[in-house]
C-alpha cells in the first residue's frame, strides 16, 4: 500500500516565494518487472503561495502525481543499459562510473515553476512593455506565453 508522510517543510532552495514540502513516501510499484515492495523513498513537492488550502490538501492533490512521477523514473532507471557513463577527468583520460539509482529516481528539479521564473523578463521590462501597450505589449506577452508553453503545469 502505497502512503505519504509530511516530514518538513522549508522555503524553497530556488529563491523563489514557495514552500517546500518534504515527504516520506512508502511505495510499491504495480509494474511487476520493477520488483519495488514497501520501498521508501524522501521526495518533495513545491507549494504556491497562492495555494489556500492547508499543506495535508496540497499534498492529497498531488499524491497521484507523486506517485506516478515515481513509477515513470523507476522505469526509466530499469530500463537503463548501460547504468554507466563515461567521464573525462584529464584532457585524455576516460573514466567510466556507475550510475545511481538514486540519480534517476528523485524528484525533479527544477521543476517548471523555477525554469519559467529563469527565463520571464524581468518585472521592471513587463511593466513597461504593459505601460506602452501596442505592439510591445503584445511582444511580452507572446515572449511570456511562449515561455509558458515550453514549460506546461504538468510535473509534480
Amino acid at each position: 500500500m502505497n502512503t505519504i508522510e509530511l516530514t518538513g517543510i522549508g522555503p524553497s532552495g530556488y529563491h523563489d516565494d514557495r514552500t517546500t514540502i518534504h515527504l516520506k513516501i512508502t511505495y510499491t510499484s504495480a509494474n511487476v518487472t520493477l520488483n519495488v515492495t514497501n520501498e521508501i523513498f524522501n521526495w518533495s513537492l513545491n507549494m504556491p503561495p497562492t495555494y489556500a488550502g492547508s499543506f495535508g490538501d496540497y499534498i492529497a492533490l498531488k499524491e497521484q502525481l507523486v506517485y506516478n512521477d515515481i513509477e515513470t523514473k523507476l522505469q526509466q532507471w530499469h530500463d537503463l543499459n548501460p547504468k554507466t557513463r563515461e567521464l573525462t577527468v584529464e584532457p585524455n583520460e576516460i573514466i567510466t562510473v556507475d550510475i545511481q539509482r538514486e540519480e534517476i529516481v528523485c524528484p525533479t528539479y527544477p521543476d517548471y515553476y523555477a525554469k519559467r521564473a529563469m527565463e520571464y523578463p524581468t518585472p521592471a521590462n513587463q511593466l513597461d512593455a504593459y505601460w506602452k501597450g501596442g505592439a510591445d505589449r503584445d511582444a511580452m506577452q507572446a515572449k511570456i506565453e511562449a515561455i509558458k508553453a515550453k514549460y506546461p503545469k504538468d510535473s509534480p
